[in-house]
């Protein structure tokens, strides 16, 4: 996991393990609440890959079908309608046991015709048949580009060696790999090992393993969650000639023009330049979602993403910025807004700051250095990386000339100055 982090956050690519926790419309199942497999069934659901049931429940130990696990890979490698309705015919056409009408008729297709799956020597594809774990992972590893010719070895430890090296394995719950092997998998690992993969993929790692090609904007196509600032907000219309929201995001060194689904274009419009850090939702490129990161975000282990405090006596979702007393060496002393001392280090190598300063009637934001963070300026800071143990990754600094009229209370604002955080 630490290495699809050091990706995310050098990037500010969040595809963190706490995803649920950013959602308005987070999917919960309460049999899943408080266990492994929560974050994965949650993000699943969200993205419509992986449903629960009309009861509200998830059945994590409930058994996944080879059709259900055909259905699943279909959908994280949004197959196209096109190609699932020629698929149904396929399918029925290569298998005694499926008919066209079948409703996985076109995910088995999909999946025979991209190599993911094969039959059996009987002309069967057993499509209700209980799937194994070793038959799962080796339909996923497909899906990543792996092939019997590229693996070399034996079956099933080349594709389970293959996937424990791509890390989707790693949070498997109530499982014995050798002993378990060739028993039917559950939900719950099945969700688990579907969500590590959607993480490789939003970490940037293309399906063959190896680092993505370099591209002018690594958000055209991207799906997943992305961590920036947003500068500026419109309208503008997609290759369709739909209206869609249009988003200036600031991330890293650079700077992207985003466009949001055009059933999502209203999103803009709850934007503000005093929300600080914020969340992309993104699928294939379009903006679904913006999630201001409030006091309430936290990672799957439960620790928030602010490092800095609350306002005191105030609600505990309000961004507040703190003054710093002293910064030396990556180590920095803070007060917080009731007097309170706190401290927290840099991690060094892996933390973006940026300035925020007033710009008329707007806020101003700009990428910065340690530099910026110097005694008498104001800031946030935030930890977005789970294996980075408190350290600071994300940093935004108001310098001390300009405290006074971007952090004043709202009841002393001047109304035609900038919109404050407090």
């Amino acid at each position: 996991m630490k290495k699809i982090i050091s990706v995310i956050v050098s990037c500010l690519l969040a595809a963190s393990a706490g995803t649920a926790a950013f959602a308005d419309d987070t999917v919960i199942f309460a049999d899943v609440q408080d266990t492994p497999y929560e974050t994965a069934a949650s993000y699943l659901a969200e993205e419509g890959i992986l449903n629960g049931f009309p009861d509200g429940s998830f059945r994590p130990g409930q058994s996944i079908s080879r059709a259900e696990a055909c259905t699943l890979v279909s959908k994280m490698m949004d197959a196209a309608e096109t190609e699932l309705a020629a698929s149904a015919a396929s399918a029925a056409g290569a298998f005694s046991d499926v008919t066209e009408d079948n409703w996985f008729a076109p995910y088995i297709g999909y999946c025979v015709a991209e190599g993911y799956v094969i039959g059996y020597t009987d002309g069967t594809v057993r499509p209700q048949q209980q799937i194994s774990f070793h038959e799962f992972v080796t339909m996923i590893c497909r899906a990543a580009g792996d092939t019997d010719s590229s693996l070399g070895g034996t079956w099933p430890s080349n594709y389970i060696e293959s996937a424990r090296d791509r890390g989707l394995l790693e949070g498997l719950s109530d499982f014995d790999e050798q002993t378990e092997g060739s028993d039917p998998l559950d939900r719950g690992n099945a969700a688990i090992i579907a969500y590590n993969y959607e993480l490789s993929r939003e970490a940037g790692e293309e399906p063959g393993g190896g680092e993505p090609e370099p591209e002018d904007n690594p958000l055209e196509s991207f799906s997943g969650r992305a961590l920036g600032i947003i500068t500026e907000t419109g309208t503008a219309l997609n290759d369709d000639g739909d209206e869609v929201g249009c988003i200036t995001f600031m991330m890293g060194e650079n700077t992207y023009e985003l466009l949001t689904s055009a059933s999502a274009k209203d999103i803009v419009s709850k934007c503000s330049d005093t929300d600080a850090l914020v969340c992309l939702q993104m699928r294939r490129g379009e903006v679904r979602d913006i999630i201001p990161i409030t006091y309430g975000t936290a990672n799957a282990d439960g620790v928030r993403y602010i490092l800095t405090p609350s306002v005191s006596g105030e609600d505990e979702e309000t961004p507040a910025f703190v003054r710093v007393g002293q910064s030396n060496g990556g180590f920095v002393r803070y007060y917080g807004t009731g007097g309170e001392e706190g401290s927290f280090s840099l991690e060094e190598g892996n933390c973006v700051i940026y300035t925020c300063s007033s710009d008329g009637d707007s806020l101003k934001y700009e990428r910065g250095t340690a530099g910026d963070i110097c005694e008498g300026c104001y800031l946030i800071a935030y930890t977005v990386d789970e294996d980075s143990q408190g350290l600071a990754n994300v940093v935004i600094v108001i310098d001390a000339d300009d405290a006074d009229e971007i952090l004043a209370p709202a009841d002393e604002a001047d109304s035609s100055g900038p919109r404050n955080f407090l």
